[in-house]
């Protein structure tokens, strides 16, 4: 082991003893002493020895217990099978889960938990690029790879894991329905509900979903009690016995006003009593058992009117009305509230997604 002792001098501070220690072909410099601590001692040279040794010991210690330390770090797939087991949610998200990690895993399934970085997503991310998904999706995959990361720190498992690098943001249009295409769908529901009774519950969803740009979960999930015409307002709250809360566990309000007024008005006149849902099959039971199974079922009326293409089944609902709303000219501030997204920024996106409004350009030629 090399070892060399350098004076060093430094503006407007004492002149310090530094030692350059070379250990296992990495260069270390540590502090020893103040030039006036050693020359206070008797014996200068031995002194300086003397933190020699003493620097070198501890920097050895150091190295030991940080290798030690690393050792004792378990691998990434032995945290993951760890951490699913601890996990008390349904089938359907821990299949997602082990869907997310099984990519995560054919990277860093042997690397030791403690030696991940921040770059550590990047094969992940190329992964899933060249598979094809978006950046949302992409972030959606990382966000059970950082939910399991986590679970490792609160359990002590590794003292600190890194944020996951995340994809460059992603600029692409959102498809939304025009007011003509809702009234066509809106045209078609309505007048197969008076014939066919399965079609009511997709034209209540279509009024709901218009008329309130509400979140399909948030329809899907609603109660009856929690539709209150005499106040004016919906009610969005945990639904324990469906497993549903708001998003960010916050309650909302959400106003009944206009064509979705009238409509509940009617609609409600003629629920039976073993109704509690607002989608309900007739005797207490959600007319949908998940999200997914209304997207189908709505997916095949757009489909039948060749709006298949048009915007993404359910959420296209809430991407027109908010788009709708900015382009009509309702401040944005305003818009978010209705939307509830946390930042302006996520309700501005739906204003510049669809190039620029005739209307602006409108006003040039006045």
């Amino acid at each position: 082991m090399k070892k060399v002792i350098v004076k060093k001098h430094h503006a407007n501070m004492p002149a310090q003893y530094y030692a350059r220690i070379s250990l296992d072909g990495k260069e270390k410099m540590t502090v020893l002493c103040s030039v006036a601590e050693a020359d206070a001692s008797k014996d200068p040279e031995t002194f300086l020895h003397h933190r020699l040794i003493e620097a070198v010991q501890k920097l050895m210690t150091r190295e030991v217990s940080t290798v030690s330390e690393r050792h004792r770090t378990p691998l990434v797939k032995q945290v993951f099978e760890e951490w699913l087991d601890s996990l008390t949610v349904g089938e359907r998200t821990k299949s997602f889960y082990e869907l997310a990690l099984s990519i995560f895993l054919k990277y860093h399934g042997e690397t030791e938990i403690g030696n991940l970085r921040a770059v550590s997503s990047r094969p992940m991310i190329k992964d899933l690029q060249e598979k094809g998904r978006s950046a949302n999706t992409i972030r959606t995959y990382l966000r059970s790879v950082q939910i399991m990361l986590g679970y490792a720190e609160k359990a002590g498992i590794v003292e600190k894991c890194p944020v996951l690098e995340q994809p460059g943001a992603e600029k692409r249009n959102i498809r939304i329905y025009s007011e003509e295409d809702l009234d066509r769908v809106e045209g078609h529901l309505r007048g197969l509900a008076q014939t066919e009774g399965p079609a009511l519950n997709r034209y209540r969803l279509h009024m709901m979903l218009r008329y309130t740009g509400m979140r399909a979960g948030e329809v899907w999930s609603l109660p009856l009690k929690n539709i209150d015409l005499k106040s004016g307002y919906i009610v969005l709250r945990e639904v324990p016995e469906l497993g549903w809360k708001p998003k960010k566990g916050k309650e909302a309000q959400i106003p009944i006003v206009g064509r979705l007024k009238e409509f509940l008005s009617e609609d409600l006149k003629k629920r039976g009593s073993a109704e509690r849902y607002y989608l309900d099959k007739g005797d207490g039971r959600t007319y949908a058992s998940e999200t997914s199974s209304l997207t189908k079922m709505m997916g095949r009326t757009m489909k039948s009117l060749g709006l298949q293409d048009a915007a993404k089944t359910l959420h296209g609902y809430r991407a027109s009305a908010i788009t709708h709303m900015l382009e009509a000219g309702v401040p944005p501030h305003e818009v978010q509230a209705v939307a509830r997204h946390e930042d302006l920024k996520t309700t501005l996106g739906y204003l510049h997604q669809r190039g620029v409004s005739e209307k602006a350009l409108a006003t040039l030629q006045s």
